[in-house]
């Protein structure tokens, strides 16, 4: 009998250590909280944070590391994160860092979230989650509003950015023959004289733009220094007061691509933190930080992480009704997109 009861003792703590492996979740953080990716990275801790401001620990332990988005810093990142750290799951930013690491969590088999927008990031892979809406989807979706404003000619630009290409390559697709390219521009460009006066030569009526933070102020700003009137179009570093500011007033009515956010978390978010830059990619991450402390409690295995983010359907959050979904060879937060026009939300 003595026996017995041991064996069962044995068996109920077992079971027990087991069922609580991820009582407390450790996630590793990678972003760029310094460099050119500064913008996102603080738009996304900030959710975090935000979050488990509101809900408190959640049963989640979560280590940041800034890889000032550069692919080198962040394998370095993702290899102390998991070696050192011993972390049971991966949030990176960016489609080009994520691609990077993509490769090693498989290898690994550490569940990882990436904020991409390119689908090669998960494409073919187990591990990789994305959380958000594919670049491309973006383009097509200004693409239908181009079209809705009957706009006959557009000319399209981006930064040399993984996220800004695919939104450009969905436009163009979409769009067809008369969009017309302006090619690339690299981060740091300032002055677009040249490309604008490029567009007013072939006749557009529009430009659909994907550049980075403070360069698509400065592009509308110049367009109107040129006087070259033309729709602007453009994507997520559209969806910030402070790019709006900067334009002084030079990118009222352009519209936008980017997920909706709820007004209650906007006002939340700008009460807590007195900026709004890509506060879609900062309602994701509450989002995910609020699913994660959900599962982590009865979640005994990595396996079950993956499978607990992927089960997930319906849910109501702060940039409305979505699913995490796995089809065709892709795992992706399926996050509705909204065409916003600039002058219209805060």
């Amino acid at each position: 009998m003595k026996a017995l009861c041991s064996a069962l003792l044995g068996l109920v703590t077992a079971l027990s250590l087991s069922t609580q492996a991820f009582a407390d979740l450790r996630v590793g953080f990678i972003g760029g909280f310094s460099g050119p990716g500064k913008a996102f990275g603080d738009a996304a801790r900030n959710g975090f944070e935000l979050a488990r401001e509101e809900f408190g620990p959640q049963h989640i332990t979560v280590i940041y590391e800034d890889d000032q988005f550069d692919p080198k810093k962040t394998v370095g990142a993702f290899t102390k994160l998991v070696h050192t750290d011993k972390v049971d799951l991966i949030v990176v930013l960016g489609s080009t860092p994520a691609a990077t690491i993509a490769p090693l969590a498989e290898k690994k088999g550490i569940p990882t979230v990436a904020w991409a927008s390119a689908e090669q990031v998960a494409q073919g892979r187990r591990w990789t989650i994305r959380s958000w809406a594919s670049g491309r989807e973006e383009g097509r979706a200004l693409a239908d509003k181009a079209r809705e404003l009957d706009l006959k000619r557009v000319a399209t630009l981006a930064y040399t950015d993984e996220y800004a290409l695919s939104v450009e390559q969905g436009f163009r697709s979409s769009f067809g023959s008369e969009a017309v390219s302006l090619g690339e521009v690299l981060a740091t460009e300032q002055d677009f004289a040249s490309v604008i006066l490029q567009a007013k030569g072939k006749g557009v009526d529009g430009i659909a733009l994907c550049l980075s933070f403070g360069q698509g102020a400065r592009f509308a700003k110049q367009m109107q220094q040129l006087n070259v009137k033309a729709t602007i179009l453009g994507c997520e570093t559209f969806n910030s007061s402070q790019e709006k500011e900067l334009s002084q007033g030079a990118l009222k009515g352009a519209w936008f691509a980017s997920v909706p956010v709820a007004a209650a978390f906007q006002s939340r978010y700008k009460d807590r933190f007195k900026v709004d830059t890509s506060i879609g990619g900062s309602a994701v991450h509450y989002e995910l930080y609020r699913i994660l402390g959900e599962i982590a409690p009865s979640t005994p295995s990595q396996e079950q992480i993956r499978d607990k983010l992927l089960s997930v359907r319906g849910r109501e959050s702060a940039v409305g009704r979505f699913d995490i979904i796995a089809r065709d060879g892709d795992h992706w937060f399926n996050l509705p997109i909204g065409i916003h026009k600039v002058g219209e939300q805060g």
